[in-house]
């Protein structure tokens, strides 16, 4: 199962490289999560050739020491076949995610 739309690839395209922003608020294109909701994988950038994502991810064991930013395998999720993509997620700023954090960034 292909977790990624087109327009959401688009969407991602049309945003670029978002860490060329420096300390701006970079943008949250996508929300994955497993069967379980246990683990949540927040999307800032895409690569193709990779076909993996960066971005922020909270989950086991993350959880206690408040998640980590890395890059992550849409294969590898995809192969899991546990893990979705949040179609009623919207696009919004990395901070109001960071923020909602009961233990903080």
């Amino acid at each position: 199962m292909e977790l990624l739309t087109l327009s959401i690839k688009s969407l991602f395209k049309e945003m670029g490289d978002q860490r060329r922003l420096g300390d701006e608020d970079p943008i949250v294109i996508a929300k994955f999560f497993n069967q379980d909701k246990s683990a949540f994988w927040y999307a800032l950038e895409y690569d193709e050739i990779e076909h993996a994502c960066y971005g922020f991810v909270i989950g086991p064991p993350d959880v206690a020491k408040g998640g980590e930013w890395g890059y992550f395998s849409l294969d590898a999720m995809e192969r899991s076949g546990n893990v979705y993509l949040d179609t009623h997620f919207k696009k919004c700023p990395i901070s109001r995610i960071l923020n909602s954090l009961p233990y903080g960034r």
